[in-house]
């Protein structure tokens, strides 16, 4: 595990983040890349921690970019290649929804990153006004109040939050997406930074640690009501959460397909579910 501890005090006058501590004792940065295949891999890693051991945990994205190639030796969903400007755009939008609080600034995070993979092709060339539909549709999809969702795009209160988060970024000497840094409302010394894909038992392994206490596992809801707040899942992401062999996670889902409570997308090679609710 290339895990690194970060000492807290150097953080305390511009993070701020132990006055985020407060309902839950892990608070969890996740620096990310919107657009890279390692973040949308690590997706379940998150989703599984949500299910899991949601009332321990408040996770916070921290968004930028690094310009250098993501390697990994899993299968991808590719990223499609969009010019700067365009990202640039994206990641502003980001930060317009999560002023209207961090659970709606995930909820549109993950729709976003979905829409952009889901229209690949499209996407290989410059297209603005199709980049504008995807947001739009993303923002309403989140159910964000999208008058107030504009007016942030267009303020500068969306791009001070940005340059909140690159400082935040190279206050933590983050090189690498995506990396994980958790803080722990019991150790006040340090907070620990994992950068890259790791196996899931390596996060389990930090929460127990940091929260110097038996940590208990949440029942897992129904494969419905997953859906229900995720809307669309991989076929490989149910196996996962679930841990399910892919076989028994298919056959789950045809349960659902049958109901018509799913539909299915086929997207870079992948099936990707979508709750029809």
């Amino acid at each position: 595990m290339d895990a690194h501890y970060i000492q807290s005090k150097s953080l305390q006058p511009s993070a701020n983040y132990r006055m985020q501590i407060r309902s839950k004792p892990i608070m969890i940065y996740y620096f990310l890349d919107p657009l890279c295949n390692e973040c949308w891999l690590t997706e379940s890693h998150i989703k599984k921690m949500i299910i899991e051991y949601g009332p321990y945990i408040q996770i916070r994205p921290v968004i930028s970019h690094i310009f250098n190639e993501c390697h990994t030796s899993e299968k991808l969903i590719q990223s499609p290649k969009i010019d700067l400007w365009n990202k640039y755009y994206v990641l502003i939008s980001i930060k317009a929804a999560t002023l209207q609080g961090n659970q709606a600034g995930q909820e549109y995070l993950r729709h976003i990153q979905q829409s952009i993979i889901l229209h690949y092709e499209q996407l290989q060339i410059s297209n603005r006004l199709l980049l504008d539909r995807l947001i739009d549709q993303a923002a309403k999809k989140a159910n964000l109040d999208i008058i107030e969702f504009y007016y942030d795009l267009a303020s500068d209160v969306a791009k001070k939050a940005l340059r909140s988060d690159l400082h935040l970024k190279n206050e933590m000497d983050v090189q690498q997406y995506p990396t994980f840094v958790f803080f722990s409302k019991y150790i006040d010394e340090y907070g620990i930074k994992v950068s890259g894909i790791q196996p899931y038992e390596t996060y389990e392994y930090i929460l127990r640690e940091m929260m110097q206490s038996d940590l208990l596992e949440q029942n897992k809801p129904s494969l419905i009501e997953t859906f229900q707040y995720f809307k669309r899942l991989l076929t490989e992401e149910i196996a996962f959460i679930y841990d399910y062999p892919l076989k028994e996670a298919e056959r789950q889902i045809k349960k659902l397909q049958l109901k018509q409570m799913v539909k299915k997308i086929e997207v870079n090679g992948f099936d990707l579910w979508e709750y029809c609710g």
